[in-house]
């Protein structure tokens, strides 16, 4: 998702920059712009923010398995 979100961005400032004398009527243009984009870029911060979540959840199962680790190598290495 994150990656079509980015790609979707590009393919609209693309066709955006590449009309002719696209810089003349960029101000009475903006608005267009910025709506069409607005959602593109809601959905990379989300989708951003979906990532760290997961990976936040990764690490914490990670540094539990590593504790439980851990703990039977010590009780192995007491007895």
């Amino acid at each position: 998702m994150f990656y079509a979100d980015i790609f979707q961005f590009h393919k609209h400032a693309y066709k955006f920059v590449h009309r002719s004398s696209w810089n003349l009527p960029f101000l009475t243009t903006w608005g267009r712009f910025q709506r069409r984009f607005g959602n593109i870029l809601e959905d990379l911060e989300y989708h951003g923010h979906l990532i760290n979540t997961e990976a936040n959840a990764y690490n914490i199962s990670e540094e539990q398995k590593m504790r439980q680790d851990i703990r039977a190598w010590r009780e192995e290495s007491l007895t």
